[in-house]
């Protein structure tokens, strides 16, 4: 979770559906978590290699990549986003599968960091951290 969507969702009341979700994304313009950008800017500036794993579709990458720079985040070491929504019955398989694929280049993932269940879901990773997300549930 790097950006957030507060300044959609006090207009929306807090609800957000899928079509509301596709336009908000097409604006590219989502506010970093500063939070989340300063431990990003910290695990880079020490050589940690970290890795975007979304719920996002493939199909709006270059909007993520451009509102992920925008935000401040800026050379990371992978973007996932998924590519089939109908591969994967559910973001933890998603997020699991890709995870696995991680390692498989050699990486050890020391920490999980979400506001999603899915992206905590991996029992190998000692270092998981919750963030809070009043505006929406994945599975």
């Amino acid at each position: 979770t790097s950006l957030h969507l507060l300044n959609y969702n006090n207009k929306l009341a807090f609800g957000i559906n899928q079509k509301e979700l596709e336009s908000i994304v097409m604006k590219a313009d989502a506010l970093p978590i500063m939070p989340t950008l300063n431990l990003y800017n910290f695990a880079k500036s020490h050589g940690i290699a970290v890795f975007f794993i979304s719920g996002r579709f493939e199909a709006w990458r270059e909007l993520t990549i451009k509102n992920l720079k925008k935000a401040g985040y800026k050379d990371w070491d992978g973007l996932y986003l998924r590519s089939d929504p109908t591969l994967y019955k559910t973001n933890y398989s998603f997020k699991s599968i890709i995870r696995k694929l991680i390692r498989s280049q050699g990486y050890n993932i020391i920490a999980n960091i979400g506001d999603q269940e899915s992206d905590l879901a991996d029992d190998s990773v000692s270092c998981k951290f919750k963030l809070p997300n009043p505006h929406y549930f994945t599975r």
